[in-house]
């Protein structure tokens, strides 16, 4: 293998073997994959509350249950971040390094995000900052879950043992449920 494959096979993001399936990767891919469909869930929920502010919504024990799984995810990626990096048998190349931190970057801004609209739902803020944030949050926070989603796409599937072929489909629901979202919250902004 001459130095140029080898420069190009480390940047081709499908010829890298997959790290090997520790149990701390692959229960952390379980809680994402959890996450993801109670974030589903709860926007879809939300925004259904957003235009018809009368409907029941007893159903506040899946956003705590999102939380104490958005709790395991941090710690499993503590975990796995840590794996990673002291791994001397497959030390990560500089293009996983930065892969890896921006999973972090996405996700800690993602967290702050949640903070915010957890704050404004429960009325913790100011009135006038409440009134001005609420929306703006929801979108922001719609935002960076679909951009922390499409950049774990790759270890998700990987973790999951799922084809790779799923990443792109995957990517394409997370966009699409955040433009329909985003779309839903802006009429209201506007109106």
């Amino acid at each position: 293998m001459t130095g140029l494959d080898m420069d190009k096979r480390a940047y081709d993001d499908d010829a890298d073997e997959p790290r090997p399936h520790t149990p701390a990767r692959v229960f952390n891919a379980v809680a994402a994959g959890i996450i993801m469909l109670l974030f589903l869930v709860h926007a879809c929920l939300g925004t259904l509350k957003l235009y018809w502010p009368e409907m029941p919504s007893n159903l506040e024990f899946i956003v705590w249950f999102g939380v104490a799984i958005i709790a395991v995810h941090v710690i499993a990626s503590i975990v796995t971040t840590y794996e990673m990096w002291t791994d001397t048998v497959r030390p990560p190349s500089d293009r996983k390094k930065r892969h890896q931190i921006l999973k972090w970057v996405t996700g800690i801004l993602l967290l702050v995000s949640i903070v915010i609209h957890q704050l404004c739902v429960s009325e913790l803020l100011p009135p006038a900052a409440v009134d001005v944030l609420t929306l703006p949050a929801l979108i922001v926070t719609a935002i960076l879950l679909c951009w922390h989603l499409f950049v774990g796409a790759k270890s998700l599937t990987r973790d999951l043992n799922l084809k790779s072929a799923f990443r792109t489909p995957l990517r394409v629901v997370f966009i699409v449920i955040t433009v329909v979202v985003c779309a839903a919250v802006l009429v209201l902004i506007v109106r």
